[in-house]
């Protein structure tokens, strides 16, 4: 028999859809449910330069009172709007010992055997797992469906025997549709992973405000730059531009790093890299209120802390010839330690 949950979810890209297969299946529509939650729910296309990613929370509840035996789930990807493409398997975070792995038949697979999920309410009646992906390179969106099958037990109803069972879930993850210089939203997994802004992070005449943020654990991450409309902040900086960084989480070491670049196109000549205040706004926090970071080597063992959660690792300000690559020559570089996110920019 089959059947669809009836609490579907759209919030946040979710789709859950349960449906149970068989011959002689016992469990009614919402009795095993399947959800997933695309983690963000809008991924950034990969480039040449770098590979951004996409994940998908998938949890498998047993609503019943009876024992799940042999549970399975297999989650696959399929990309839409580009012939070809593919969005291959990465990892999946489902705890130690992790029941899951890639499926060595389907790169774009993956598949977990969590043994039995007792009745409901019982601390063994539901699992979970994080499946990341990587994201192609064209595409409009990606697509994921998880099906979880089981075995019910003979004594739930003694005149049938044991049979296979099946719930389907799906979801997707949205793509954009090009690559802003301004912005980028990933995944990242869990041995960590840097994401950056523009063709390659680094400032340039036609992108002269660039980021990029190595995040050292599984989490999403996006970064949005923008240019405080057009205002000045200083005599130094005549252009206020400022990234956004939203990573989720606290970062006691390793410890966040943001680095911020400034192409030299936006540099008077005069300025000098000492000179400029780096700047911190917690969200809704007015710039004119933005607090001005230390530096980390005026803090205890030159690292933040609980006071003081961001400080300013390094400036650099490169020469214009010599050996500097020609990409950098003149900008201005700040790398930031951080336990927290928020928004950074320049006066």
């Amino acid at each position: 028999m089959a059947g669809i949950n009836g609490r579907a979810a759209r919030a946040l890209g979710l789709v859950m859809v349960g449906s149970v297969l068989g011959g002689g299946a016992w469990a009614a529509a919402g009795d095993v449910t399947v959800t997933i939650v695309p983690l963000p729910t809008v991924v950034s296309l990969s480039t040449d330069a770098q590979t951004t990613r996409a994940a998908y929370q998938v949890s498998i509840q047993n609503n019943t009172s009876n024992v799940l035996n042999k549970v399975s789930l297999r989650g696959r990807t399929t990309v839409v709007g580009a012939d070809g493409a593919a969005a291959a398997f990465v990892e999946a975070l489902a705890g130690t010992p992790n029941p899951c792995a890639g499926d060595p038949l389907d790169p774009t697979a993956v598949v977990c055997d969590f043994g039995r999920l007792t009745g409901s309410g019982s601390a063994g009646s539901a699992r979970s797992l994080i499946a990341i992906f990587d994201t192609p390179k064209v595409g409009t969106s990606i697509g994921f469906t998880a099906v979880a099958t089981f075995k019910e037990g003979t004594s739930d109803q003694p005149n049938n025997p044991p049979s296979n069972d099946t719930t389907v879930a799906t979801s997707a993850t949205e793509l954009s549709p090009d690559v802003p210089l301004d912005q980028a939203k990933s995944y990242i997994p869990s041995r960590g992973a840097s994401l950056f802004t523009g063709p390659s992070g680094v400032a340039t005449g036609s992108d002269q405000w660039a980021t990029t943020i190595k995040v050292p654990s599984a989490t999403t991450a996006a970064i949005f730059e923008d240019d405080n409309g057009g205002n000045s902040c200083s005599a130094a900086v005549p252009t206020c531009f400022g990234s956004t960084v939203t990573v989720p989480g606290s970062f006691g070491g390793p410890f966040l790093e943001i680095t911020v670049r400034r192409d030299a196109s936006l540099i008077p000549s005069n300025a000098k890299i000492a000179d400029v205040a780096v700047l911190y706004q917690a969200d809704g926090v007015a710039l004119a209120d933005a607090v001005a970071l230390p530096g980390c080597s005026t803090l205890p063992g030159g690292v933040p802390n609980a006071e003081n959660k961001r400080c300013v690792k390094t400036r650099t300000a490169y020469g214009k010839g010599g050996n500097v690559p020609l990409l950098f020559r003149g900008d201005w570089e700040f790398l930031i330690l951080a336990i927290e996110n928020g928004r950074v920019s320049l006066r």
